[in-house]
């Protein structure tokens, strides 16, 4: 900054604006005056006419005064040209050296509060503290601290050449050498360290709190920045709050980002609405917007992906452009790079992949997905072994282990492998199991559904329990499959030629078919 540096030149009064009074010295007052004042020195209370209770020790202190009450003077020129004012505490050369009227000031040090004329309830404590001020309520404690306020109320500077520059700018604090150094109409600030927020021109209700937090800031403003270059060169951007050395060190116009944690979005430049908690967390994301990075280096190498959350430990650690991704878990989503719409949740979930529209929920779930998509798994280890197959879902401990690249699977069931074979449904614990009780046939239809036949019941009328009636169809029933079978027997002996005519062959057979079924029309008659 220029001349920030540079130790005032205060040696001529020219620079100041002050000029030797007119007046010619007055007499050489020691001791007691009337009215309980006390003077000691050349000129010192000489216009006094009804002020009280005033002291005077230097060279033409208090000589103008004439009703005031209450001011101590002490140094060449020490409130020299007070009038009117009272309660007023001037220790040092030309310190309120042009106040007139102003009450409650407190000014130690050569030339501070110099100025004044009429501004009350200001402390300056250092050479040339508010040298320039007018106004009310301030403090100054430092070398040339506020130095150049003239209108503006409520500051508060504290260290060499703090709010040096500051002219009408309202309630703001600084402490620290330099600290608002550029500071001119902003309000509202507080800046404590080296250097913090000392480039701030006109940026409003900033809080730095470090060695050049906000140091570059200009006209941002509600920033808040808490540690060694937190928010740096921060120039417009607003709604920033950095908490950890080098947090947004980068930024420049991003608002609304959140970054604690050493590092934490400290490329961001123009990136807005993100938040980074810990360590290099959102490390390198430029302007990528709404990301939320929780862990150390989450989302470390992320540049212009948005709408990302990675928890965890280096979850979404490579992610760079893809976009609304959340990751929870140590290594979550490590890998992905480009890939959007993905879920992984638990440690080393997807930690691979590059795909898109994957969900993974549970520990080493789709573990080794490259580039499959629209995959979803749900248990430790749900395809596991998936690497580019796409549309596949596993719901179980180690379900679809055995899918690698096939697509549209199916696999249910703990520890239930599958096949790598596409377009295929497994689900465990159904083969092999017996029912206790009859059970219900399921059908599937073309859609795909499964289902049962339900009872047309609702269609029906008069039904009545059918008693009796079912041992005659039974018997009906038995005798027509008996018919048929007879028929079938003799069908084939005959188109087989092993039967034969003969003394006893064909025609003992045919007898004994046809006994058998005249038996069977007698039982049915009864």
């Amino acid at each position: 900054m220029k001349n920030r540096h540079t130790i005032l030149n205060l040696f001529a009064l020219g620079c100041f604006g002050l000029a030797p009074m007119a007046q010619a010295a007055g007499p050489d007052t020691d001791g007691a005056i009337a009215g309980s004042n006390n003077g000691e020195g050349i000129g010192v209370l000489v216009s006094r006419t009804s002020g009280v209770w005033n002291t005077g020790t230097g060279f033409e202190a208090l000589s103008q005064l004439t009703a005031g009450n209450q001011n101590t003077a002490t140094g060449l020129r020490a409130l020299t040209s007070d009038i009117n004012g009272g309660f007023n505490t001037a220790t040092g050369v030309l310190s309120l050296f042009s106040n007139t009227s102003g009450f409650f000031n407190s000014a130690t040090g050569a030339y501070s509060l110099a100025n004044n004329i009429s501004g009350t309830h200001n402390t300056a404590n250092g050479y040339a503290a508010l040298y320039r001020n007018t106004a009310d309520d301030n403090t100054a404690t430092g070398f040339a601290a506020l130095y150049h306020n003239t209108t503006g109320n409520n500051n508060t500077a504290t260290g060499f050449q703090a709010l040096r520059n500051s002219t009408t700018g309202i309630s703001n604090t600084a402490n620290g050498a330099l600290a608002l150094f550029s500071n001119t109409t902003g309000n509202g600030n507080t800046a404590t360290g080296f250097d913090a927020l000392s480039s701030n021109t006109e940026g409003s209700g900033n809080t730095a709190n470090g060695v050049q937090a906000l140091l570059s800031n200009t006209i941002g403003f509600s920033n808040t920045a808490i540690g060694d270059s937190a928010l740096e060169n921060n120039t417009i951007g607003a709604g920033n709050t950095a908490t950890g050395a080098d947090a947004l060190l980068n930024n420049t116009e991003g608002v609304n980002n959140t970054a604690n944690g050493v590092d934490a979005l400290s490329s961001n430049t123009t990136g807005g609405d993100n938040t980074a908690t810990g360590v290099f967390a959102l490390f390198a994301n430029t302007e990528g917007i709404d990301n939320t990075a929780t862990g150390v280096g989450a989302l470390e190498n992320n540049t212009v992906g948005n709408s990302n959350t990675a928890t965890g430990f280096d979850a979404l650690l490579n992610n760079t452009t893809g976009g609304a991704n959340t990751a929870i878990g140590v290594g979550a989503l490590g890998s992905n790079v480009t890939g959007n719409n993905n879920t992984a949740t638990g440690v080393l979930a997807l930690p691979g992949s590059t795909g898109d529209n994957n969900t993974a929920l549970g520990f080493e779930a789709l573990f080794n997905n490259s580039t499959g998509a629209a995959n979803t798994a749900i248990g430790l280890g749900a395809l596991i072994s998936n690497s580019s197959g796409i549309n596949n879902t596993a719901l179980g401990f180690a379900a679809g282990s055995g899918v690698t690249t096939a697509s549209n699977v199916i696999c249910i069931g703990a520890a239930f492998p599958g096949a790598n074979v596409s377009n295929s449904c497994f689900i465990g614990n159904i083969f092999g199991v017996t029912l206790g009780e009859v059970g219900t046939p399921v059908l599937v239809d073309s859609a795909g559904q499964l289902g049962t036949i339900s009872s047309s019941r609702r269609f029906k009328k008069e039904i009545k329990p059918m008693d009796s009636a079912s041992e005659s169809q039974a018997r009906d029933l038995s005798l027509q499959e008996r018919q048929e079978r007879h028929a079938a027997i003799w069908l084939d002996r005959r188109g087989s030629g092993r039967c034969k005519l003969g003394p006893r062959g064909a025609r003992q057979e045919w007898r004994d078919l046809h006994s058998s079924l005249r038996r069977s029309k007698r039982h049915v008659a009864q």
